[in-house]
């Protein structure tokens, strides 16, 4: 199947000192490295996930991969074409995204009606006469009444935020839908309903869907791929199953460990990792991991570890890929966020109870 998106040896640093005060002083001015030799691909109409704790670089890749930080090195191609620094429009429409907070991402001054309706109207994509039209279509692909188009962000509540949030980036005939911890802010009741509408909509218009999350049992659900990521790399990747039945990677155990699980009780602290991240300015040579990994060797501390893999569909940076999955690297408990009826259904008469109080 063809790549929506290809992304090779991606490196976005942001500067942290004045250059010329750097040369100066008769060294190369500080930089925080954010990405450091991201390479992806996702396929057309997949759904990626990609999990890591803060400051690993997610959410630096989502804004590279849509447009908003500029790649310092690398190539990204989009559908086979490449792109630079500047996109034409059209490109910039294709690739669209969910920001984690609908309520500091859309405008508390204007109606959801103008939002959706200046997005129309400046990109020429329906005729004048048509806009009020193809508004109350987007808010039905989204499951929203009408009367919505007449309100402020302000009298909505979460769920519904969001739901116009993935409606404005609808507007724009989007191909490529980035969500960045797009459900994190919501009740878990709300959450299965906004997943349930990303999965239908993923399947109902060809979306191809990269989801940021720190939930796994969220990513679990709807995902197809996962990558793994750590202090700007990528440190696992493959089919989401695979990785949550037998990670290859100590991190993706230490996350796997972290996380709740149904009918087992963890004892307080037993599954955290010991120690703190590197300092993305000043990186260490060899693993980035390897400070605060159980299984380092001296060889980790030396040389820098390669996506590698037995399986094609299943790769990961660690020399002893064999001594993670034979000390515990298998997980099946992580709970998901099911989709039946019921959960569902008690969901929407959560959220429309809540509506109603509004």
């Amino acid at each position: 199947m063809a790549s929506a998106i290809q992304l090779t040896d991606a490196v976005v640093r942001f500067p942290v000192e004045n250059a010329i005060v750097a040369r100066l002083r008769g060294r190369s001015p500080l930089s925080v490295t954010a990405l450091d030799g991201v390479s992806l691909s996702v396929e057309k109409g997949s759904s990626l996930g990609i999990v890591g704790e803060s400051g690993c670089g997610k959410s630096t890749l989502a804004r590279a991969l849509v447009g908003l930080v500029p790649l310092t090195s690398g190539r990204l191609e989009i559908e086979g074409q490449a792109v630079g620094v500047s996109r034409d429009p059209s490109l910039r429409r294709r690739v669209q995204m969910v920001f984690q907070d609908p309520s500091s991402s859309l405008n508390p001054s204007r109606s959801v009606g103008h939002i959706l309706a200046e997005l129309l109207r400046v990109h020429r994509l329906v005729p004048a006469d048509a806009i009020t039209t193809r508004c109350e279509e987007l808010l039905d692909l989204v499951q929203l009444p009408h009367s919505v188009l007449g309100m402020k962000p302000r009298h909505l509540s979460g769920g519904q935020r969001q739901r116009v949030g993935i409606a404005r980036a609808l507007a724009l005939e989007a191909e490529i839908l980035i969500a960045d911890e797009a459900v994190a802010a919501l009740d878990v009741s709300v959450q299965a309903l906004i997943l349930n509408l990303l999965a239908d909509l993923r399947e109902q218009l060809g979306l191809t869907l990269i989801f940021i999350s720190h939930d796994l049992s969220v990513v679990r659900y709807i995902s197809h791929t996962l990558a793994v990521m750590y202090l700007g790399r990528i440190v696992e990747e493959g089919s989401a199953e695979a990785i949550f039945e037998e990670c290859h990677h100590p991190y993706t155990r230490a996350l796997m460990a972290a996380a709740p699980e149904l009918y087992r009780l963890k004892e307080p602290g037993a599954s955290a990792l010991k120690g703190e991240p590197p300092s993305p300015i000043n990186l260490p040579a060899g693993c980035r991991f390897a400070p605060r990994c159980p299984l380092r060797q001296q060889r980790c501390q030396e040389q820098d570890p390669q996506l590698t893999g037995d399986q094609a569909d299943h790769r990961a940076a660690c020399f002893y890929q064999d001594l993670v999955t034979a000390d515990g690297g298998v997980h099946h408990n992580i709970s998901v966020p099911g989709p039946s009826l019921a959960s569902t259904a008690a969901a929407s008469q959560h959220e429309t109870a809540e509506d109603r109080s509004r």
